[in-house]
């Protein structure tokens, strides 16, 4: 799960921030995740968290609806550094913890193919609102240390006037100046399914096996993110690769004669 959580204000050009939004690693572009260390995570009883940023040029930021980021100008000429050349947008991602009633059930009603329709029951809880909080104050204490940045919440401001529209366009928020940090602030699906064949060594804590085999089920394999155990704060892409190929290596095995 995510969220819009913070704006920061850079000083400087966007080139001087580059290296923190991806890293080019020769035939592929990577995206930079600032996270919370497995220390801090232990310490608080929290699951991961992680925030990239998305800069871009300074007019356009400042489109964003009550964006204050309480005179940056004339506070990175007090401290000496850079003006300010980028405001960037910050977004938030926690790990969510595993919840049995967090679950895709299946439905009378069914498709044109007389398929039946899946009804999803996604439940959210405070510990992942807590990780997103924790990561966000550590991120805005980094930032405002170096001198070169200043950071301004969002969480439980930032209002989508037009949810239903989909769009994502900065200038389509606007940020409530006067509102109080509600425990109830928007969150919004990673857009990726995992968890719910979940992989176990026992059919009482899972669905499939190690070799991603359906307990109970001699020929039904499933590879994909749904085997997951947890679900992370990573894109799982390459991880679904890297299952399966290894699926590929282990059916191999199993048909060789």
């Amino acid at each position: 799960m995510s969220t819009l959580g913070a704006f920061i204000a850079l000083g400087g050009t966007p080139a001087a921030w580059a290296e923190l939004q991806s890293v080019n690693a020769g035939s592929a572009i990577l995206q930079r995740t600032l996270r919370l260390s497995s220390s801090a995570q232990e310490a608080d009883g929290l699951p991961g968290a992680g925030v990239v940023l998305f800069a871009e040029p300074l007019t356009t930021a400042r489109q964003v609806d009550g964006l204050r980021l309480r005179d940056v100008d004339g506070w990175m000429r007090i401290t000496g550094s850079p003006p300010v050349g980028t405001i960037a947008s910050i977004r938030v991602a926690a790990e969510q913890p595993l919840d049995a009633e967090s679950r895709v059930t299946l439905t009378r009603e069914r498709d044109a193919l007389g398929v039946p329709r899946v009804d999803l029951h996604w439940r959210q809880g405070p510990l992942e609102r807590r990780a997103i909080r924790r990561v966000l104050r550590a991120v805005a204490a980094a930032f405002g240390a170096t001198g070169r940045a200043r950071v301004q919440l969002t969480l439980g401001t930032l209002k989508p006037p037009h949810a239903e529209s989909g769009s994502e366009l900065r200038a389509d928020y606007t940020i409530d100046t006067a509102a109080v940090d509600a425990d109830e602030f928007l969150l919004e699906p990673g857009n990726h399914h995992m968890c719910t064949t979940r992989m176990s060594a026992s059919p009482r804590t899972g669905v499939v096996d190690a070799d991603c085999r359906v307990h109970g089920m001699a020929n039904l394999y499933v590879a994909g993110s749904s085997v997951f155990a947890t679900g992370g704060i990573a894109p799982p892409t390459l991880t679904i690769i890297a299952l399966a190929l290894r699926l590929g290596d282990h059916l191999s095995g199993v048909l060789r004669p």
